[in-house]
């Protein structure tokens, strides 16, 4: 699917809460996005309505996770390759493409989608080379947006600013006046996850979640967070071309606005430290801190090394599974970005302050 993915597998009332908002673009691209997504909202909505009247009541009785593992960090800085390889860990349940894509019916529909979501699936994301498929791990926020209509994502397909559409959402959170609704739907999304399996951790991969890290562990007091940063060099232009290409994708009104360089290092800058800030709130074996590029060159003594900080075991099954998936991705062809003068002195700033610069001792490889 290369075009309105973000939507698809909305129900009609939210989707309306968001037209409500916003309105579209009655340009002929648009059009054809809006009925493919209106059409796919009948039956979310059909679908919705079956697990609600099925399930409703089992899962009022079935108890919220308190300790879900939160991988956090910035987008691209290898979290999707982390979730990865820890999803391979079986104590652990973690979302899927399916599940958050169909987040108010996957729990009974699963036989109905699986032959038809798998007709579009297959290949690679659009703006780099992680597999795409049914079963394979996938972002929540994506669920989110599709159970209650609130997510940044929202400014990225309906453009509202010149500026980075992140800044628009303190937090990464909903308004004051929507927040219970978000956490109530998170927190049933998540007994959902767990309902055939809680004894079960959840695991968890979402970049929004690195501004929520405090109401994180509000909800789930027992939380766990692993932290993944990258150099700013990487990071940076993969971030501009990931929200561009998702943006072209998913527009349903006006145009996207060039993305700022500086504006994307600063919003990167901010995060880092935020997190950081948040983490020093909480007990040492509750958070933990993966760099990229050591994960890189040896992910199996890295899990390790976060698990030992967290408490967590690392059995020989998953090592195996681990080593598997290695040899199997075999040599991962990444993204190559070149940087204009302008854009070098920016990461070069970004490293020599903070968060960057204790990490990567004021060395760029520019």
């Amino acid at each position: 699917m290369k075009n309105a993915y973000l939507l698809i597998g909305i129900r009609f009332s939210v989707f309306y809460k968001l037209l409500s908002r916003n309105k579209i673009s009655f340009k002929p691209k648009y059009l054809l996005r809006f009925l493919l997504i209106f059409n796919e909202s009948i039956w979310n909505t059909f679908f919705a309505w079956i697990e609600k009247k099925r399930y409703q009541k089992k899962l009022e009785n079935h108890p919220v996770p308190t300790n879900p593992v939160f991988v956090v960090g910035h987008w691209r800085t290898g979290s999707t390759f982390l979730h990865q390889l820890l999803s391979l860990d079986d104590q652990y349940l973690t979302t899927s493409l399916f599940q958050v894509a169909k987040p108010d019916s996957f729990v009974s529909s699963r036989r109905y989608y699986k032959p038809i979501m798998s007709l579009f699936l297959g290949g690679s994301r659009p703006f780099d080379q992680v597999k795409t498929g049914f079963d394979e791990p996938q972002e929540d926020e994506f669920a989110m947006f599709r159970l209650t209509s609130f997510s940044p994502l929202e400014g990225l397909i309906f453009p509202q600013s010149q500026n980075y559409f992140l800044e628009n959402y303190p937090d990464l959170l909903p308004s004051a006046e929507n927040i219970p609704t978000w956490e109530n739907e998170l927190k049933l999304f998540y007994k959902k996850l767990t309902y055939f399996d809680p004894n079960k951790m959840v695991l968890i991969k979402n970049p929004f979640h690195s501004m929520r890290i405090p109401t994180l562990k509000r909800l789930f007091p027992d939380a766990k967070f692993i932290h993944i940063y990258r150099h700013p060099i990487d990071v940076v232009p993969s971030t501009i071309k990931m929200w561009t290409t998702v943006g072209s994708q998913n527009l349903l009104k006006g145009k996207l606005m060039p993305l700022n360089f500086s504006e994307v290092t600063n919003y990167l800058l901010k995060m880092e430290n935020k997190i950081v800030n948040d983490f020093s709130n909480f007990l040492d074996n509750d958070h933990c801190e993966i760099k990229y590029e050591d994960l890189e060159k040896d992910p199996v003594a890295e899990i390790r090394i976060a698990y030992n900080k967290l408490g967590l075991e690392l059995n020989s099954i998953t090592i195996s599974k681990i080593n598997g998936f290695l040899k199997e991705i075999g040599e991962f062809k990444k993204n190559k970005h070149h940087l204009n003068q302008e854009e070098a002195d920016c990461i070069s700033k970004a490293i020599s302050e903070g968060f960057f610069s204790e990490r990567y001792l004021t060395k760029t490889r520019i």
